[in-house]
């Protein structure tokens, strides 16, 4: 199961500067508990500024792995890629099923190139709905 959390700290800019940011991050795990940990883990508890501010459930169901690995790297984002099946109900109404991944890319055109790829390995029925860059920056298996 996939959970969302987000700390709060105090971040250097390149320009030297010090800001409040709220880093999240994405982390496969079993429980809230085990989220809890992690990001806990993650920040530093004797700096004052750092505080886990949320740990949610993600509407997220499957992570798009490259290469055996997250396929994060430094250079790249992580996107919200919507996927859309539409079907009939038994009475003749149409519904829409939405299914939500991740992609970790360097641009909307690579994670579009690259989730393309993907419905073709079985998910022919589903099309692509939509993208977004999300503020995850790391996924943590």
């Amino acid at each position: 199961m996939l959970f969302g959390f987000k700390i709060k700290t105090t971040i250097t800019t390149k320009s030297g500067k010090e800001k409040q940011a709220t880093i999240e991050y994405l982390a496969d795990v079993g429980s809230f508990t085990e989220a809890e940990k992690i990001a806990e883990d993650l920040f530093n508890p004797q700096d004052q500024n750092s505080e886990v501010v949320a740990i949610y459930r993600s509407p997220i169901k499957e992570v798009q792995e490259r290469n055996g690995s997250d396929g994060k790297t430094e250079d790249n984002s992580f996107f919200k890629v919507t996927l859309k099946e539409t079907y009939l109900t038994d009475n003749g109404e149409e519904k829409e099923l939405k299914y939500y991944v991740l992609v970790a890319a360097d641009s909307v055109q690579q994670a579009n190139s690259l989730t393309a790829e993907y419905v073709k390995q079985g998910l022919e029925d589903m099309c692509i709905d939509g993208i977004v860059k999300t503020k995850i920056v790391e996924y943590i298996k």
